[in-house]
């Protein structure tokens, strides 16, 4: 499984995070806009058709993941779109995302390395970009909710 994060450029168009130089950013707060993408072998979804806010979007998605593996379900909407993130837990190590009509599945521990390795990616781009506190409390958010993982398994 593979997550990526795509930045709008200054041109208003799509780059993956690590090769973005010059972002758009509304109103000189850490607020880039963009859409992740979620791969399996199988499967690929998209966030594309409703770009959003990534910093609140990548908070929502790791919280609904650590909101999924406690309670087994987690639902949360983007921050300016009308679009639901759905995160189930199907038979026992199991995990199904849903982001509107899209659908993949993949085992626990494949989704916790790759939500890990593209959110400290996200983190670290955030903090070279914008210095910002929020991608310290996400980082810090990310190695306690990998935490649990391990010791459940």
């Amino acid at each position: 499984m593979q997550i990526q994060t795509y930045v709008y450029d200054e041109e208003n168009q799509p780059q993956l995070l690590h090769q973005t130089q010059h972002v758009r950013l509304q109103g000189g707060f850490s607020n880039a806009e963009g859409f992740l993408t979620i791969q399996t072998a199988t499967k690929h979804l998209s966030t594309e058709h409703a770009p959003d806010e990534l910093h609140t979007l990548w908070q929502y998605i790791v919280d609904g993941f650590a909101e999924c593996i406690e309670r087994g379900t987690a639902e949360r909407y983007f921050p300016n779109t009308p679009v639901m993130i759905k995160m189930e837990k199907q038979r026992a190590q199991t995990i199904r995302c849903t982001i509107d009509e899209q659908t993949v599945e993949a085992e626990m521990n494949v989704w916790m390395e790759a939500l890990y390795e593209a959110g400290i990616a996200w983190c670290d781009w955030l903090n070279t970009h914008t210095h910002s506190a929020t991608a310290s409390n996400l980082h810090t958010h990310s190695n306690n909710s990998k935490k649990p993982l391990h010791d459940e398994m």
